[in-house]
């Protein structure tokens, strides 16, 4: 259940580079926890640190007799942030009109940056299960993976997404939304999750007296946008 090597590596990333790739700030804050539950049968300690460039996550214990370790690290550049280490990734679709926000955990590497009329976020590494305790969380890496993601501006009014995970069940997700007047925004997203086909459509209309929202949505019987052994939403 131990992935120690892989954690270590990505610890020492954090505590040896991240710092090192972005300028030095006048303030850091640095917040130390640990503890002990027989509850949680658990005992471990963790340190974060977080500045205006820079935010570093170090977590480590004991869980029901196996050893656990988490780490996270994010740093600012010029290009856009990169992220190592353990980070739930969202996975949200034009449709989703419900405010059902879908995210997965995942250890590893992700790059993301912002351009005018598109932003991007490309992941490589696994996907993961959390464990951990209220002073410390930890995970372990499941399935390798890797993730691209889209988001561009055709113009003020049409906008278009992609969503590609490329694992051993592939999931590829298209779709748009489409504003016809400022008060009334269509969608439309279709594609395969898991090799399960998808489609989905969307209306939201909002009035200075009634907000209406529509969604149709027809998927296979083992859809999922990413299959994981815990997913944090279903």
């Amino acid at each position: 259940m131990c992935k120690l090597p892989t954690s270590i590596a990505v610890a020492a990333v954090f505590w040896l580079l991240v710092p090192g790739c972005v300028p030095l700030c006048r303030g850091q804050l640095i917040t130390v926890g640990g503890g002990s539950s027989d509850l949680y049968d658990a005992q471990g300690a963790s340190i974060q640190v977080q500045s205006g460039n820079y935010q570093g996550y170090l977590g480590a214990g004991s869980l029901g007799g196996s050893f656990l370790l988490g780490s996270y690290a994010s740093a600012k550049m010029r290009s856009g942030t990169l992220t190592l280490g353990d980070d739930p990734i969202t996975l949200d679709l034009p449709t989703d009109i419900f405010e059902s926000s879908q995210y997965l955990l995942a250890r590893g590497a992700s790059f993301s940056a912002h351009r005018k009329g598109y932003d991007i976020m490309a992941f490589g590494g696994a996907t993961a299960l959390g464990g951990g305790t209220p002073f410390f969380q930890a995970a372990s890496a499941e399935t390798p993976a890797g993730m691209l993601f889209l988001d561009t501006a055709a113009s003020d009014r049409l906008h278009f997404y992609s969503r590609e995970v490329f694992s051993n069940q592939q999931t590829a997700i298209n779709g748009f939304t489409f504003r016809m007047r400022p008060s009334l925004t269509l969608g439309a997203a279709g594609g395969v999750g898991s090799n399960q086909p998808y489609l989905a459509s969307s209306l939201d209309l909002k009035l200075d007296w009634l907000d209406v929202k529509a969604a149709y949505i027809d998927a296979g019987d083992r859809f999922r946008r990413v299959t994981v052994q815990q997913p944090l939403n279903s």
